[in-house]
């Protein structure tokens, strides 16, 4: 509760102190549907300006302001996505459900593309690609050099839990 002074008919030297809840900013969004939505609400939970959150992840206070205002429609590139993670300290993303979109999940966690992200796991980038879109699973080399990749990233700590275990099992 906080006490506000509040002046009260035509006498001003009476005040009364009227005790009320103080309500969250308008700006602050409950329901967090976009990464800009869990953006805004860091920001605002941490007292910063938009361009202050655009200088600490490395974007233009426009960049910033898209992401808030464009529910959806705007949303971070692959390369500032890990700058993104870094500062609400964990993935706004929803957590990947088939194995392709867990490749891409990881991946863009990295900010790599496509054909970075090829190179590393030593595959051809159309392979990758074709996994990614869930057209085909990996053989059991293929597999295992996705385990060795994913092993290798590990260090990320927005991984969820259950990415300890093996997730690119598809091998046939």
């Amino acid at each position: 509760m906080i006490g506000v002074p509040h002046r009260q008919g035509s006498f001003p030297f009476c005040c009364r102190t009227i005790k009320t809840e103080r309500l969250p900013s308008p700006a602050y969004r409950g329901a967090l549907e976009s990464v800009g939505d869990h953006v805004r609400n860091k920001r605002i939970e941490l007292g910063l300006t938009q361009w202050e959150v655009a200088a600490a992840i490395g974007v233009c206070e426009a960049t910033v302001c898209r992401w808030e205002r464009e529910k959806g429609l705007f949303n971070p590139t692959v390369s500032q996505l890990p700058q993104v993670i870094a500062f609400l300290g964990y993935d706004p993303r929803p957590a990947p459900s088939s194995f392709g979109q867990k490749i891409v999940w990881l991946r863009s966690s990295l900010g790599m593309k496509q054909c970075e992200a090829a190179r590393e796991i030593g595959v051809d980038q159309t392979t990758l690609g074709g996994w990614e879109r869930d057209e085909r699973i990996p053989t059991k080399e293929s597999a295992r050099k996705l385990e060795m990749w994913k092993n290798k990233v590990r260090r990320l700590p927005q991984l969820p839990p259950e990415w300890a275990k093996p997730i690119f099992q598809k091998a046939t």
